[in-house]
């Protein structure tokens, strides 16, 4: 089941925010990431350069998310995840592989398409 919480769609906004101009955003997503962390009953987030924003968007979003499998894709989606996960090595193991289900019922796909790896 997959569940999407409020505090996930306060994080979008955040690095959606963040994305579109950081500098001119940043009392925004300071607003969404403290939203966050008051219902936590933790202090605000006061301030963060430019820069350090990103960061404390994903690990506020780490913090709040631990556990429900949703940082490899945050990894996945950024291309970090050869950097930051030790035993991602290649790109191709970024990707799931095509169940076989799905090749066996579309004659478009060969069983030569399948992604590198599988």
């Amino acid at each position: 089941m997959i569940v999407l919480r409020t505090a996930e769609m306060y994080f979008i906004r955040a690095e959606a925010n963040y994305l579109l101009d950081s500098l001119s955003n940043q009392p925004e997503i300071l607003s969404d990431i403290n939203t966050i962390r008051s219902r936590a009953g933790l202090e605000p987030v006061i301030s963060g350069t430019v820069k350090s924003l990103r960061g404390i968007i994903e690990r506020e979003k780490q913090l709040e998310f631990a556990f429900e499998g949703k940082r490899w894709f945050d990894l996945i989606r950024t291309n970090r995840a050869i950097d930051l996960v030790p035993t991602v090595t290649q790109p191709y193991q970024m990707l799931f592989p095509i169940p076989l289900t799905e090749i066996l019922a579309n004659p478009n796909i060969d069983v030569e398409d399948q992604n590198e790896g599988y």
